[in-house]
Parts: C-alpha cells; structure tokens; sequence
C-alpha cells in the first residue's frame, strides 16, 4: 500500500525539480504595475512647458516591461531615463529608457517607447547607492516611491517632464 502512494508523491517530486532546474517558475507570480504621470511642473525646478506624458510597467523578479508615452515636447527629446529621488528632488540616472545606454533614439516631439530593462541596463548611481547592474536594488527603489521618469529635450538639457514612478492600489 505504502508502494502505491510512494510512486506518484516521487513522480511529482522528480517533476517539480525539473520544472524549477529548467528555470521555470511552477507558481507564476503576477508582475506589479507600475504607473507615473509626467508634467513640467514636476520638475525641479519646475518647468512651464505644454508637454505631459505616461509611463506604464510591469515589474518582474529580475526586468521591467515599459511603455513610455509623450506629446507636445517642445524642441526634440534628447534622452528618457529613470532617476533616483523622492519628489521635488533631482537624482542620478538609473538607466535609459531612449536616447542612451544603447537604448533607441528618443522619438522627437511626441511618440511611444517600449522596451525591457534588465541588470545589464542598470548604471547606477552608485553616490546614491544603487551599484550598475543592481536590478534587485533598482526594484527595492521603485516599491519604496523614490524613482522617477524624466524626458529631456534640447530647450531643456535637464528635464521637460518627470513623474514619480508609483505601484497604484489594487481594483476591486
């Protein structure tokens, strides 16, 4: 009797464990969405400018899926990143989300970039705490409320938008 349960238990055990050596995950966990709100006057110091954007995410155990979203810059976009402050703060650059870092040019005016960033695209900053290629402490950064998204133009070198990046409640 003993026998006939010890077979399938072993059967589901020998499959767990390949499952998870193959780098599968046998419980899939949901991503978190991640949302920000770009203005000019979010910017520090605030910016008077007609241009407002989005960004979406979904954070991963080790990437995030993005999708960056602006219109009505007012001369070209030079560079999207996400950068580490608490509002009304500026930071260091985390990583390039276009115009960067091997990332595709910024679309000029208005326009959608998407993309997928990993360890690899994480360049710091290390003042700040976050070593290049921490992916892990990027997240810890992004759950805590002190990263935000920034595009930059050629009128203004050192931001046009910004939003802070936030996790937004769950729908009922």
């Amino acid at each position: 009797m003993h026998r006939i349960l010890l077979v399938p238990l072993a059967v589901l055990l020998l499959a767990l464990t390949a499952t998870v050596a193959a780098g599968q995950n046998p419980v899939a966990v949901p991503p978190e969405q991640i949302q920000a709100y770009l203005k000019g006057y979010k910017e520090v110091p605030a910016v008077s400018t007609h241009a407002s954007g989005e960004f979406r995410a979904e954070l991963y155990a080790t990437e995030l899926y993005y999708e960056l979203t602006y219109a009505d810059i007012e001369a070209p976009a030079t560079v999207a990143q996400l950068r580490l402050a608490q509002k009304g703060v500026r930071g260091g650059a985390i990583a390039y989300l276009c115009g960067g870092g091997g990332k595709p040019a910024c679309p000029e005016y208005y326009g959608k970039v998407e993309g997928m960033l990993t360890a690899a695209d994480i360049v710091g900053p290390e003042a700040q705490g976050i070593e290049a290629g921490h992916f892990r402490e990027t997240a810890r950064a992004i759950r805590a409320g002190v990263v935000y998204v920034e595009v930059r133009s050629i009128r203004f070198p050192y931001g046009e938008i910004r939003g802070q990046l936030y996790i937004p409640p769950p729908k009922p």
